[in-house]
């Protein structure tokens, strides 16, 4: 797969790679004989093999044996009158349909689905998947690849210079960046252009932008023992109605990445937002599932626009620069659902820096239908307590009404349960708090959203000392402001990260010149401000839980970490990892991880452990955490026996 292969031991002159044939050719015989480690993903599929439908073997004897076939000669289209020349392929299909009905006119309907690959010109390469069909539909997530039959794209190539690519789009960071790190889908266009300065210097910058699918969430699933799902997805503010881009999701359980399909360990119905595990893994209340997705609120109209550049010193590759912007950010005037009105824009704008409000917004209904679900205004008193107003559901009696929106504000935060009643959609009925504890799930609000924005700028560099000694540095800067319509606590939206490593790597054995085994050691810094807002988490998807914490990150406090890692790695054998970290919130935590990671394999049998050690001090608690967990297996031709053991 082109993009994934890598080479140790041999620089990029030494060797020449077929992709299609997947055949290597070394530049000198000097190197036979010598363990070279490759790394690469492969297609599921074999490219240098002809792909047919149908096998003409099957269909030309038929008409061999039938009499009533003379000749067959093949047709003559002069090459003016091709749609495409020898070097463009093109398939696809145009359909007409015709439908008619006793309560509708005559209508004709037209279709069209064109796939194009090949050269127009010398050096101009087109790849395109265009059709006039807008399905509403998503792909089903109960296999492991999906296939996006409604995604219409068109990209252009000129030599390994210049790449334009426009359409239905998934925007990934491009280099090792540290904190630049998040996945988008969107409809737009990017630009890349490729510079060759001399024989060692290059540089790549892409440019694009477009409008924006949806946004980044992450959810902690809180699991039921013996239930396998399934479990609902809900928005950042805690919508429940949400709509789940295809193939965005990940889902990890213990901490382990799951695999999507029915034969594997997770399916997915996208269009309401629920996962259920599959029997591979059975479901106890002790799992951890957390699960990270983009998803569609429409709520207003969303743009992206972002630019990656990177400048690459390629002798050794001695030196990488990187400078990578993202912005991202609702139209604050493009509302869609619910469409704002001015006295709600002007509520949104007194609200202040917060994400998401609730508006009253009961109207005298002046104009109804019998068939409407209104309310009446009451006071009411209970245990001496008044309670003014609240909603009782009208029925019948048409005096005085009130047409009530109602919102779901999460169980035991609301007034109004909602009742099995024959009316011609729902009704909600007060209940009186106890003790002060709502007993209700809504409210008769409107939830209204703000419009927001988050900006992030990342300066990158790489730098080989030697081809011992590596350092990377990288600074962050990001920008939230969770009120469009609000200047008000707008202070706290600029933060700032960096982070700085440097990791040294030599062969061990020097007199044994095919040794694999390598030493490894290395320190890194990292600072994260109060304020900084990541685009996506950049921590593991436990790293909250290792260090004993609420969040991956906190609002009230800067924090830095520190560590150094050392030991030995093999490509084949395995690797014996000791780490030490510390980690500080300024004026609340201080904490020490210990770590031992050893992952081995002889022959038929592995061995795998992890055990980690934690003292956490903080301003209510001191806690210590010990974790270990251990995996030894032999595995035989079709059947793999093992014993593994877990301890916290």
């Amino acid at each position: 797969m082109p993009g994934t292969f890598t080479v140790q031991g041999l620089d990029a002159s030494d060797y020449q790679l077929d992709y299609t044939n997947a055949v290597l050719r070394l530049a000198d015989s000097s190197f036979l004989g010598r363990p070279i480690l490759l790394k690469y993903k492969v297609f599921p599929m074999d490219l240098s093999k002809p792909v047919a439908h149908k096998s003409t073997d099957r269909i030309l004897p038929r008409f061999v044996q039938d009499p009533t076939v003379r000749d067959l000669v093949p047709l003559s289209i002069p090459s003016d009158d091709r749609l495409f020349d020898s070097d463009l392929q093109g398939t696809g299909s145009v359909s007409r349909s015709v439908s008619v009905g006793n309560n509708q006119n005559f209508v004709l309907d037209a279709g069209m689905n064109l796939q194009l690959a090949g050269r127009i010109a010398p050096d101009v390469e087109i790849v395109a998947n265009i059709t006039d069909e807008n399905l509403p539909v998503q792909p089903e997530g109960n296999t492991r690849y999906i296939k996006d039959f409604n995604k219409i794209y068109l990209q252009l190539k000129y030599k390994e210079l210049l790449k334009v690519t426009a359409g239905d789009l998934e925007v990934l960071p491009t280099g090792d960046t540290y904190f630049y790190k998040f996945v988008r889908q969107f409809t737009g266009l990017t630009v890349q252009v490729n510079s060759v300065f001399d024989s060692v210097n290059r540089m790549t910058n892409i440019v694009g932008g477009g409008i924006t699918k949806g946004k980044f969430v992450r959810n902690q699933i809180t699991p039921i023992h013996g239930v396998q799902g399934p479990y609902k997805l809900y928005g950042s503010q805690g919508e429940t109605n949400i709509v789940v881009l295809s193939g965005t999701e990940k889902v990890f359980l213990d901490g382990v990445l799951m695999t999507r399909g029915q034969d594997n360990d997770y399916v997915i119905d996208y269009n309401v937002g629920e996962v259920t595990f599959t029997a591979k893994h059975l479901i106890a209340s002790t799992n951890r599932i957390v699960i990270t997705f983009e998803y569609s609120d429409r709520y207003y109209s969303r743009y992206n626009l972002f630019t990656d550049n990177e400048f690459q010193h390629e002798k050794l590759n001695k030196l990488t620069l990187g400078v990578h912007f993202f912005h991202e950010q609702d139209l604050k005037n493009r509302s869609i659902q619910p469409e704002l009105t001015e006295n709600q824009m002007q509520f949104l704008a007194s609200a202040g820096d917060v994400g998401t409000v609730a508006m009253a917004s009961a109207l005298l209904a002046e104009d109804y239908t019998l068939s409407e679900i209104l309310y009446h205004q009451k006071d009411t008193m209970v245990d001496g307590v008044a309670y003014s107003p609240i909603y009782v559901y009208a029925g019948t009696d048409r005096h005085n009404v009130y047409r009530v929106p109602f919102s779901y504000v999460g169980a035991n935060k609301g007034n109004y349960i909602l009742l099995q009643s024959v009316a011609n959609g729902k009704v909600y009925q007060w209940v009186a708090p106890v003790n002060g504890i709502p007993q209700g799930d809504y409210e008769p609000v409107v939830q209204l959203n703000t419009p927001k924005m988050n900006e992030l700028m990342a300066l990158h560099a790489t730098y080989a000392f030697s081809d011992k000694l590596t350092a990377m540095t990288e600074l962050a800067f990001s920008y939230a402001d969770n009120n469009l319509f609000s200047k008000s606590g707008d202070k706290d939206n600029a933060g700032i990260a960096y982070k700085l490593k440097l990791e040294y790597r030599t062969k061990l054995g020097q007199r044994v010149r095919d040794t694999l085994w390598r030493y490894r050691a290395g320190i890194d810094y990292e600072f994260v401000h109060k304020n900084y807002t990541p685009l996506k988490s950049f921590r593991p998807v436990e790293y909250y839980r290792e260090y004993n914490l609420e969040s991956d990150y906190t609002s009230t406090a800067s924090e830095q970490l520190a560590g150094i890692v050392t030991g030995f790695e093999h490509p084949l054998k395995g690797s014996t990892y000791y780490s030490f970290n510390w980690l500080a919130r300024f004026g609340d935590l201080s904490a020490f991880r210990h770590e031992l990671n050893s992952r081995h394999t002889f022959n038929s049998w592995q061995w795998s452990s992890i055990s980690s050690y934690l003292a956490s001090n903080q301003q209510i608690q001191k806690s210590q955490f010990v974790k270990t967990v251990n995996d030894f297996s032999k595995s035989f031709s079709k059947i793999k026996i093992g014993l593994k053991k877990y301890l916290e």
